[in-house]
C-alpha cells in the first residue's frame, strides 16, 4: 500500500514537472512573439512619425512662403517698392583692423 502512494505521488510529480515545462514553453514561445510584435510596431510608429514629420516640414515651409507674399503685399498697400539692389550698413564707419608702422 505504501509502494503504491509512492508511485502515484512520484507520478504526480512527473505529470506535473512535464506540464510545468510544457506550460513555460509556450509562455516563452508567446511572450517572445509579443516582443516580435511590438517591435514591428514600434517600426511602423516610428516611420509614420517621419512621414508626419515631413508633411509638417512642407506645410510650414508653404505657411512661410505664403506669409512672405502677405507682408510684401501688405507693403505695398502702403506706398513701398520692393528693391533689387541690397545696400548694407555699418554702424561702425572706422576700421577695426589697427596697422603698426615701425619706425
Amino acid at each position: 500500500m505504501f509502494n503504491v502512494s509512492l508511485q502515484r505521488y512520484h507520478t504526480l510529480i512527473t505529470t506535473s514537472l512535464f506540464a510545468g515545462i510544457v506550460f513555460s514553453v509556450l509562455a516563452y514561445m508567446y511572450f517572445l512573439s509579443l516582443s516580435v510584435v511590438h517591435v514591428v510596431m514600434r517600426k511602423d510608429v516610428m516611420q509614420e512619425m517621419s512621414s508626419i514629420r515631413s508633411v509638417i516640414a512642407v506645410l510650414e515651409a508653404d505657411y512661410i512662403a505664403a506669409h512672405h507674399v502677405v507682408s510684401a503685399r501688405v507693403a505695398q498697400l502702403d506706398g513701398y517698392t520692393s528693391v533689387t539692389e541690397k545696400v548694407f550698413l555699418s554702424s561702425n564707419p572706422t576700421p577695426t583692423l589697427v596697422v603698426r608702422t615701425v619706425e
